[in-house]
């Protein structure tokens, strides 16, 4: 589809033309869904086809509607191929120069992600264990053969989330913005992954993230600025390990900690950006790390 084509349509039948912007994405592209780092990393990069709409809703605002499927995993048998489809709907509040708003909603379902235990002296199923993760999610050993551990998601990742932010001007052109976003891990099967696991695993399927920042809207020239200041929790099955945040606590998830830092212009598309992370497991064996980052950002 030609991006930002236009056609006209009508609201709750009043009879008042609206414009509808489409946009159609293929091949690699950086995330097409308004949200934190609380499901998907700030430099991941996803592979397969997104679709958008936004549609002008006058003074109600500006529609956003996405609809993506990416290929996770590619294995032999096609037909054993690992999806994410995505789905979100969402409405950004233009307001005024004093206060604007985004709230969305969002439902990800990974296909065929879950791990299937080999039959006896067989490795067919290998294929079912990720190709990459981090840490956080539970896992259980898919071989079948003694003295050798292959270990795979032992349950399903359908999650529903709610992201909201409300951006406020404070003082000259500084703004004050406000964000929450919430997820839930709604293929989570407490009674199945026990079963695979030989021994009862208490669902932990609940993740949230809540941020503030205070200062320029963009640091991309000198003498700008922002603070930030943000609290995560992310339970042990909320999200797939592999693809959310990778520098609190090393990444991964059960984990619970807070971001502090700044970031500082140092000229045209030139800034630093200093962050201090400090986190805890939320379960199992204790696991606490504290990391200093310093980061230099070049936009050409």
């Amino acid at each position: 589809l030609p991006p930002d084509e236009s056609v006209a349509y009508y609201v709750n039948g009043t009879g008042r033309p609206a414009q509808l912007t489409y946009d159609a994405v293929l091949g690699r592209f950086g995330s097409p869904w308004f949200g934190t780092d609380l499901v998907w990393a700030n430099d991941l990069s996803f592979d397969g086809v997104a679709l958008q709409w936004t549609p002008d809703f006058g003074r109600f605002g500006r529609g956003f509607f996405t609809a993506a499927a990416m290929p996770v995993q590619e294995v032999e048998l096609a037909a054993a191929d690992k999806w994410l489809y995505g789905l979100q709907a969402g409405l950004q509040w233009p307001g005024n120069n004093t206060v604007s708003g985004r709230v969305a909603l969002s439902y990800y379902h990974y296909s065929k992600v879950k791990g299937q235990a080999n039959a006896p002296s067989s490795r067919l199923l290998d294929t079912t264990a990720p190709a990459f993760a981090q840490k956080g999610n539970t896992y259980f050993n898919i071989s079948s053969e003694p003295g050798r551990t292959l270990l795979a998601l032992a349950a399903d990742y359908h999650l529903v989330g709610l992201t909201g932010s409300l951006d406020l001007r404070t003082f000259g052109d500084k703004r004050l913005v406000l964000t929450a976003d919430v997820v839930k891990n709604i293929g989570y099967n407490e009674t199945e992954v026990s079963a695979r696991l030989g021994t009862r695993v208490e669902a932990q399927t609940l993740g949230y993230l809540l941020r503030a920042s205070l200062g320029d809207a963009d640091v991309d020239a000198a003498g700008k600025w922002q603070v930030f200041l943000s609290y995560k929790r992310t339970e042990r099955d909320a999200v797939l390990d592999a693809f959310t945040d990778s520098d609190l606590r090393g990444g991964g998830t059960d984990v619970k900690g807070f971001t502090l830092g700044g970031s500082y212009g140092l000229g045209r598309n030139t800034s630093l950006t200093l962050r201090w992370l400090g986190a805890d497991a939320i379960s199992g064996a204790p696991l606490a790390l504290d990391t200093l980052q310093l980061d230099l950002f070049l936009r050409f």
